[in-house]
């Protein structure tokens, strides 16, 4: 068993949902005593992962078990607008059509073979949002989870959490 400390350097940012490279070849590890012992898959310099959580000075790669220092890895440029087009959660999907209108699909809405419609209304670098006019609601997909909120509870109505999810590249 390898153990390994570093000097874990503060950052003001969360990278959770952000992409990265590897700065070297890197052992995953578990988080001990503030350090990482270094018992996980080997990982090559120069591989691009999204991060599932951060942990202060660790970082935690969606698909992989394990966490490596933040300071092995760099965050590449955040995808264009145009990049995100497909937003996964458990169960279902929004995506986005080539007339740039957007849709939700998912187990409930497949068994009765209809889609739900959207339209893109803002776009930020934290989330897209859409409105659907037939149900009166808006969902914003944010780099980790889906909000909602409906106009029935007003115009001033609190956004909710209702999906975890996150953004993937669309099928060629």
């Amino acid at each position: 068993m390898l153990c390994c400390a570093a000097t874990i350097v503060a950052e003001d940012k969360d990278w959770t949902g952000k992409t990265v490279r590897l700065k070297a070849d890197v052992k995953l590890g578990t988080i001990l005593n503030g350090g990482l012992v270094r018992d996980g898959a080997a990982l090559e310099k120069g591989k691009t992962f999204v991060v599932k959580s951060d942990a202060g000075g660790f970082l935690e790669l969606d698909g992989q078990t394990g966490f490596v220092f933040k300071s092995e890895a760099e965050v590449v440029a955040e995808p264009g607008p145009r990049v995100r087009e497909l937003w996964a959660y458990e169960g279902g999907w929004f995506a986005r059509k080539k007339d740039g209108s957007w849709y939700e699909l998912n187990e409930e809405n497949y068994r009765r073979q209809k889609s739900l419609p959207f339209r893109e209304v803002k776009q930020t670098d934290e989330y897209i949002e859409l409105y659907d006019a037939g149900r009166k609601v808006s969902v914003r997909l944010r780099a980790t989870s889906m909000e909602a909120r409906w106009d029935a509870n007003g115009p001033n109505a609190p956004w909710k959490q209702l999906y975890k999810g996150r953004w993937k590249a669309p099928n060629p």
